[in-house]
């Protein structure tokens, strides 16, 4: 009997530049040359002139005969799954098929009505519902049937969540967290790879980076000094660290907000509200609203510490304005919330701890001694640097034990360092590194390079697309050091 032939599954559902889905297809492309496999493509539903776009070379899926067929295979089961969903906290705790989809279509929801928290459905919004239930049976279907040699996925968040975790699910070989600006992305092979975020560093990666540690240290030293100058071009940091920002001090905090100077002062760092709060893996809160509003009322009570909020640096982005106010005012702590116009690099030597969710602020922090508490599972929280939770009753317990946290030792900084070198040099290639040190590498997909490297990512046994040239600039050793033996 001839063996059945093997595809590879690229889902472009919600991907409507047409550019995007080119490079998209090309990335697949790829991966299903060095498969030997066929390429089947699902577009996105609002995408004009499909066949024109993909040129004719692969199998395209009809979303909308794959949405209908779903529908009627699996009608009793999406109105049972509907007539369970009673709240936002009920979409939240949804379970389908021993898997957790409510809560990417919670986060799918959250970003579609730009809000903080869901409790209630309007019409509308039980459309949706439907929709993605509706897919997430039929993608289960799809993929359950098949032959899948790998899944390629622009994300693993919001609709795309979907795939990801039927690929978990199903144990199939998926990449996913393609960032087409600096070309970075993670190979999930095995079971525990699932568990990890799309941009955690390979260990094979930062022992590889100890060989010459003092050096990347003080590469990396010689970046956050230009990030914390505000010159960085990532709109995070560019509005984080702008130079008009006010530098504030300890004495002056201890005054405006009237703290008792001789407590530590914790750091609430928050997140954008409907930023996908369960791209973060480990994520044990419903939202971002939810996480905030415990940690502020559970260091009310820690009597041993003072604490303060600050904001996101993008809501302007998100067009969140107010909404933290009105979301610390809920709990009579709005007067907790620091002022807009303070630059984050001032508080390096402010904060005696910080609480993030997962946020970059953590990492940054860590660098410079501070301790940290998270929430979830950020792609620096698996190297034994930062105090990390696996339930929200064992977070609680950390809050009120916050005055007992003690500065970073040298050692652990170093290795956040290296880990932010890992993160920010190596996975992401083509971000501007250090003025005078290393060019930005542009990154063409249709280029022979490109498709050699991603040939050689796809036989190595790293899990993150690393750039040849940059490791050779580095190392000079070339990528033969992660191939498997």
């Amino acid at each position: 009997m001839s063996k059945k032939k093997e595809h590879v599954f690229l889902d472009l559902r919600g991907v409507n530049d047409v550019e995007q889905n080119i490079k998209f297809s090309r990335i697949a492309g790829i991966v299903a040359e060095h498969c030997e496999s066929d390429l089947i493509i699902m577009p996105g539903f609002k995408l004009k002139n499909k066949k024109a776009i993909f040129n004719g070379r692969f199998k395209l899926i009809n979303p909308w005969l794959f949405m209908a067929k779903a529908f009627f295979r699996s009608f009793f089961q999406v109105v049972g799954a509907l007539l369970s969903i009673g709240d936002g906290k009920k979409l939240y705790e949804l379970k389908l098929k021993g898997m957790s989809p409510g809560v990417h279509i919670y986060d799918t929801l959250l970003k579609k009505k730009g809000v903080a928290s869901i409790d209630s459905f309007s019409v509308k919004d039980r459309c949706l519902l439907a929709f993605e239930i509706v897919y997430f049976y039929g993608i289960f279907n799809f993929l359950s049937n098949g032959f899948f040699s790998y899944l390629v996925l622009p994300d693993n968040a919001y609709h795309h969540g979907l795939d990801f975790i039927c690929a978990e699910k199903l144990q199939l070989k998926t990449i996913a967290g393609i960032n087409l600006q600096n070309m970075s992305m993670h190979k999930y092979v095995v079971s525990e790879s699932f568990k990890l975020h799309c941009c955690t560093p390979d260990q094979e990666v930062l022992s590889l980076l100890e060989t010459k540690k003092d050096f990347i240290i003080k590469m990396t030293d010689e970046f956050l000094n230009i990030r914390y100058s505000g010159k960085e071009q990532q709109h995070d940091t560019l509005r984080a660290y702008r130079q008009d920002k006010h530098n504030t001090s300890r004495e002056e905090l201890v005054d405006k907000y009237k703290l008792d100077p001789s407590k530590k002062i914790v750091f609430v760092m928050a997140h954008i509200f409907q930023d996908a709060p369960h791209a973060l893996p480990g994520m044990y809160f419903r939202d971002y609203k939810n996480w905030l509003q415990v940690t502020c009322l559970e260091l009310a009570k820690n009597h041993e510490v003072e604490f303060l909020v600050k904001e996101h640096p993008s809501i302007d982005i998100y067009n969140e304005y107010g909404v933290i106010e009105d979301v610390l005012d809920q709990i009579d702590c709005k007067h907790k919330v620091l002022d807009k116009d303070i630059n984050t690099a001032s508080l390096f030597g402010v904060a005696d701890v910080i609480v993030t969710c997962g946020g970059t602020a953590g990492l940054e922090f860590a660098c410079a001694g501070t301790p940290i508490l998270l929430a979830s599972k950020p792609p620096y929280a698996c190297f034994g640097c930062v105090k990390t939770t696996s339930s929200c009753e064992e977070y609680v317990r950390e809050l009120s034990n916050l005055h007992n946290y003690s500065k970073l030792s040298k050692g652990e900084q170093d290795m956040m360092k290296l880990i932010l070198f890992a993160m920010t040099f190596i996975n992401s290639p083509a971000q501007q590194l250090c003025e005078g040190k290393m060019d930005r590498l542009a990154v063409n997909v249709n280029s022979l390079e490109f498709s050699n490297l991603l040939h050689d990512f796809l036989y190595a046994k790293t899990c993150n697309l690393l750039n040849i040239n940059m490791l050779n600039n580095i190392f000079g050793i070339g990528y033969d050091a992660f191939k498997p033996i």
